[in-house]
């Protein structure tokens, strides 16, 4: 009985547990029609290269490019014209706190409905390129 030792509980049972599943396996399988071996197969096999020729995956990227290219004009025109809101709020609200700072608590800068501002500011220094620019977005010129 000595030599029997290495047939543990353990060890029984797991060769039991493997027996049966190899069993299941081979029975689902049968039953499948290989069902089983060709999903493991398919995992493991190449997948084949796209029969587009060359010529079909560069007109392909060009149209992106071209895509890509709309999506950023669009975006730049955004951003342009947020910078330029961000811009007249920030002079609106600095030329209005230097009046407030300075007691002049009258003729303050507003904007209208249509990012227009009622007048040049005085209390900041502007530039000349400045000056020009805000022309722009002066409501009555």
């Amino acid at each position: 009985m000595n030599n029997f030792k290495f047939l543990s509980f353990g060890n029984f049972t797991f060769i039991v547990l493997f027996v049966l599943s190899a069993l299941i396996y081979f029975a689902y399988n049968k039953k499948t029609d290989n069902s089983l071996n060709q999903a493991v197969a398919s995992k493991f096999q190449k997948k084949e290269p796209d029969s587009k020729s060359e010529n079909d995956k560069l007109s392909l990227l060009e149209s992106k490019i071209v895509e890509l290219e709309k999506v950023n004009a669009e975006l730049e025109k955004k951003c342009l014209w947020n910078s330029q809101r961000i811009g007249l709020m920030g002079i609106m609200l600095n030329e209005n706190f230097m009046l407030i700072k300075n007691n002049q608590n009258k003729d303050f800068i507003m904007l209208s409905r249509d990012w227009k501002i009622t007048k040049m500011p005085k209390n900041l220094e502007l530039t000349e390129l400045d000056k020009e620019i805000l022309q722009q977005f002066l409501e009555y010129q």
